[in-house]
């Protein structure tokens, strides 16, 4: 059988070979260390993200029933600025709040017009807005989003029970 690539071919003595291989390895495995933490920094990230927009919904279908535009879009933005995204409190120009209706036959979302009520559901869009860096990758931010959606279906008279 005859070898293809032999380094230690190339040198009359085959000592320090196995330094050469090990120093290659090392820094092989050093990459794909850098690119596991890098990954798993992002999946969190979008993970905490997800965690703000299903809260904010949540918040804002508890008060559909005033069907007041403003209110709704208030109380899930208050909620979502509790949240930390990447160390980082969220802030009012991350986030996109809608109520609107919810189609149960479509599975479908369409936003509200603010002087238009009834809403039976809220909309909610977080991101990053390119706010991520990476700690080893180098090159641009990484803009990362959530949406969520909750609706507030009538169980019974006067009560709502949120489905998400």
């Amino acid at each position: 059988m005859r070898v293809l690539f032999n380094i230690s071919a190339i040198f009359k003595s085959e000592r320090g070979v196995t330094a050469v291989y090990v120093a290659l390895l090392i820094s092989v495995f050093i990459g794909f260390a850098a690119l596991a933490i890098d990954i798993g920094y992002l999946m969190v990230t979008k993970n905490e993200l997800q965690n703000a927009a299903d809260s904010a919904a949540l918040a804002g279908a508890s008060n559909l029933s005033s069907n007041n535009y403003s209110s709704i879009s208030t109380a899930a933005n208050d909620v979502a600025m509790l949240n930390k995204v990447s160390r980082n409190l969220i802030t009012s120009g991350q986030l996109v709040t809608q109520p609107g209706a919810w189609n149960v036959s479509t599975l479908k979302f369409t936003p509200g017009i603010p002087s238009l009520p009834p809403y039976n559901a809220v909309a909610v869009n977080v991101s990053t807005n390119g706010q991520i860096t990476r700690f080893f990758w180098l090159g641009a931010s990484v803009n990362l989003s959530a949406n969520s959606v909750a609706v507030a279906a009538n169980v019974a008279a006067n009560t709502s029970q949120l489905v998400k």
